[in-house]
């Protein structure tokens, strides 16, 4: 039997209409070597591994020194590959027909197609240290160039400014979550900063343009509880030729096979 590969907004969507009370509680052990796209069995109860584990578009070393090899191999091969297993059973589980448990599924299922999908644009929102793409400061070429740089300056004034504000709206997150740049709903040029807790993805009608990761697993090996210097520090590595894309055509996911 083939599985059947939904989209994660549909299936998001499906899952948001039941309240999450304690999403861990119905995690399944992991199976970290899962990679495949789609597999065939007729066997029941072999686990199908709809989603996989995206390939990072730089090696483990190269955001260093501002995200250190270990964190990056542990954050990418455990955390998010952790993530894509649980999502892949609990899609098994909803594909079974049994609906006895289905509110802890849909739980299940919400939570890890969130980190997903999260962790995916948090790989793509960063860039090699001292690459083009990640200069703190942009060159006037961007500038020039840039319709996102153009909408930063015209509302801060500067990135440094804009920076100082999403280390500020980080400060106000209670317990782990995300930190966005989004460009506002609608036809709308403006960018905001944005926060989401737990494993809450930006969702309509913002259109997410970068993220970074909050939770103690993405810094504190490295920078311990000082999560304001990660702040501070992982500027030097956002993708800006990424963002600007973002910025400049709505829609863009960057999970294969999904919407936004």
């Amino acid at each position: 039997m083939k599985t059947l590969l939904l989209p994660l907004t549909l299936l998001l969507t499906l899952a948001s209409a039941t309240p999450i009370a304690d999403p861990t509680a119905t995690l399944h052990t992991p199976d970290l070597h899962r990679r495949q796209a789609t597999t065939t069995s007729s066997s029941p109860t072999s686990t199908p591994s709809a989603y996989a584990l995206p390939t990072l578009p730089y090696g483990l070393s190269d955001l260093e020194p501002h995200i250190s090899r270990e964190i990056v191999e542990t954050h990418h091969t455990k955390h998010h590959a952790t993530f894509i297993s649980n999502m892949n059973l609990a899609v098994r589980d909803l594909q079974s027909g049994n609906i006895t448990n289905i509110a802890n599924i849909l739980s299940s299922f919400r939570y890890n197609a969130g980190a997903h999908i999260n962790h995916s644009l948090f790989w793509l929102s960063l860039a090699k240290t001292n690459s083009t793409q990640a200069m703190a400061t942009p060159s006037r070429e961007r500038e020039a160039l840039s319709s996102l740089t153009g909408q930063i300056l015209s509302q801060w004034g500067s990135y440094d400014a804009m920076w100082e504000a999403l280390v500020e709206k980080a400060k106000e997150l209670t317990g782990s979550g995300w930190v966005w740049l989004v460009r506002g709903p609608g036809n709308l040029n403006t960018v905001e900063v944005k926060l989401t807790t737990d494993q809450t993805p930006m969702m309509d009608p913002w259109t997410p343009i970068f993220c970074i990761d909050l939770w103690e697993h993405a810094y504190y090996p490295q920078y311990k509880n000082d999560k304001m210097a990660y702040l501070r520090s992982i500027k030097n590595i956002i993708n800006w030729d990424e963002a600007e894309k973002r910025y400049s055509k709505t829609k863009l996911s960057p999970v294969v096979g999904t919407e936004w």
